[in-house]
C-alpha cells in the first residue's frame, strides 16, 4: 500500500515539474514570437531592392498580407481598366499616329534623323 503512494506522489511530481517545464518553454517562445514586419524587415533590405512595381506578399489562402513599394506606389491596371482619356492624353503627347502604324512609325523615325543632324551640326557650330 505505501508503495502505491509513493509511486502516486512520484508521478503527481513528475507531472508538476513536466507542467513548469512546459510553462517556462511556452513563454520563452512566446517571447521570440516576431511579427511579419519584423521578420521582413530583417530578412530583406528594402533598400537594395528596386522594384519597377509593387510587390504583394500573400498568405496561404491567396489574401493580400503585406505591399512592398519603392519611391512610386505603382499598381498593375490591364488595359481595359484604364479610362480612355488617360489613353487619348498620352497618345496625344507620345505618338499622335499610334494607331496608324504596325509598331514603328517610319516619319517619326525621319523626323528623329533629322532633329539629331539639325542638333549635330548646332553642337559642331557652337564647339567651332
Amino acid at each position: 500500500m505505501m508503495a502505491k503512494s509513493i509511486t502516486g506522489w512520484g508521478l503527481i511530481c513528475l507531472i508538476f515539474v513536466a507542467f513548469i517545464f512546459l510553462l517556462l518553454e511556452v513563454t520563452t517562445e512566446v517571447k521570440e514570437v516576431k511579427s511579419l514586419s519584423e521578420v521582413i524587415s530583417e530578412q530583406v533590405d528594402l533598400e537594395e531592392i528596386n522594384l519597377s512595381k509593387n510587390s504583394m506578399i500573400y498568405d496561404r489562402n491567396g489574401d493580400v498580407i503585406s505591399e512592398v513599394f519603392r519611391d512610386e506606389n505603382r499598381i498593375y491596371l490591364p488595359y481595359e481598366e484604364i479610362p480612355s482619356v488617360v489613353i487619348d492624353a498620352f497618345i496625344s503627347t507620345e505618338d499622335q499616329r499610334f494607331f496608324e502604324h504596325k509598331g514603328y512609325d517610319a516619319i517619326g523615325i525621319a523626323r528623329a534623323i533629322m532633329a539629331n543632324a539639325r542638333m549635330m551640326g548646332l553642337k559642331k557650330a557652337l564647339v567651332q
